[in-house]
């Protein structure tokens, strides 16, 4: 009987936290918990019926006033538990009720999240997709001024080269002038020191009195 005194707080009306949707397992779990007392219940009424219609039974046997006052018990009994069969009917439809509620509302704020995950997707593809093209045209603009710069290095470098050589013919043709100078300056250096032993022959010569 301890079965059917026990009272299950069932609240109606009672809206589902926020974060629900990371508890669906454990809330399935509670619910067939909940089930699962109530058949418990039910189980242990139908057994104290059982017992006590067996009882009954017995008794039945005695004649006299026994047979009446167990029949009034029994109707008593039977009316007791046919009321509280009523609202043990009444609270499962009412849990029924409630777990189909709270089953409708997992099933809104999963199909809410499962869209919310779409569009959350959709934008993603949208800023890959947006930054694979400002990719692309970055690395085009990047192409480009790498082909400009190879070009302003080539002309740079025929520049160069050009610099080079005018700078060589230049050189080249120092180095010539200076080979012509020296050339002069071993004549000139030639006649002085043919003038300075002319010289030096003549003064011998008047000194040792040869002329």
């Amino acid at each position: 009987m301890n079965a059917v005194m026990h009272k299950y707080g069932v609240a109606e009306d009672t809206d589902m936290p926020v974060d629900e949707n990371d508890n669906l397992g454990i809330q399935v779990a509670e619910l067939r918990a909940d089930v699962r007392h109530i058949q418990s219940d039910v189980t242990d009424i139908k057994a104290d019926l059982r017992i006590t219609n067996q009882r009954l039974d017995s008794f039945r046997k005695e004649p006299g006033d026994w047979s009446d006052k167990l029949d009034q018990k029994l109707e008593s009994f039977r009316k007791e538990a046919g009321g509280r069969s009523d609202k043990l009917d009444q609270k499962l439809d009412s849990f029924r009720k409630e777990a189909g509620d709270r089953s409708d509302k997992l099933d809104q704020k999963l199909e809410s999240f499962r869209k919310e995950a779409g569009d959350r997707s959709d934008k993603l593809d949208q800023k890959l997709e947006s930054f694979r093209k400002e990719a692309g045209d970055r690395s085009d603009k990047l192409d480009q001024k790498l082909d400009s710069f190879r070009k302003e290095a080539g002309d740079r470098s025929d520049k160069l080269d050009q610099k080079f050589d005018q700078k060589f013919d230049l050189l080249k043709k120092d180095i010539g002038e200076v080979k012509d100078s020296l050339a002069s300056a071993k004549v000139w250096a030639l006649g002085l020191y043919i003038a300075l032993t002319g010289s030096l022959l003549y003064v011998l010569a008047r000194g040792f009195k040869w002329l």
